[in-house]
C-alpha cells in the first residue's frame, strides 16, 4: 500500500508542477527584439531628380484655318504651346483682294446709279410741277 500511495503522491506532484510550468511560460515576456544601430551622419541631400520619359497630351486638336486658301506660311510648329489670338497661318490674299475689289467696283456702281436715279427723279418732280409732263 504505501508504495502505491508514494507513487500516487508522485504523479500528482508532477503533473502539478508540469501545469506549473506552462502558466509560467505562457506569462514571460516575449525576448526583446534585435535590432542595429548606425552612426547619424550629416549630409546635403538634393530635393530633385531628373528622368528620361516621354509624355503625351491627354487632348490633342487639329488645327485648320477659318477660310479656305493657299497657306503661305505656317507660323507654329508642331507640339508647340500657342495662345489665345495668335496668328497660326498667313493665307495667300490674293483671290480675297481681288474679290474684295470686284465688291468695291459693284458698289461705286451701284451708288452712281442710285445717284442718277436721284437726279431723274428730281427732274421729273420739277417738270410734274410746271406741268411740262403728264402725270
Amino acid at each position: 500500500g504505501n508504495i502505491h500511495l508514494t507513487a500516487l503522491g508522485a504523479m500528482m506532484l508532477s503533473f502539478l508542477l508540469v501545469g506549473c510550468d506552462d502558466s509560467v511560460a505562457q506569462n514571460a515576456a516575449p525576448p526583446a527584439p534585435t535590432v542595429s544601430a548606425a552612426k547619424v551622419l550629416v549630409k546635403s541631400i538634393s530635393q530633385w531628380d531628373s528622368f528620361n520619359g516621354r509624355i503625351e497630351a491627354v487632348e490633342s486638336v487639329q488645327l485648320r484655318p477659318r477660310v479656305s486658301g493657299y497657306i503661305d506660311k505656317v507660323n507654329y510648329t508642331d507640339g508647340q504651346e500657342v495662345k489665345k489670338g495668335q496668328v497660326l497661318f498667313t493665307i495667300d490674299d490674293r483671290t480675297y483682294r481681288a474679290a474684295l475689289e470686284q465688291a468695291q467696283a459693284a458698289l461705286a456702281r451701284a451708288k452712281t446709279q442710285a445717284s442718277l436715279a436721284q437726279s431723274e427723279a428730281n427732274r421729273t418732280d420739277k417738270l410734274v410741277h410746271t406741268n411740262l409732263v403728264s402725270r
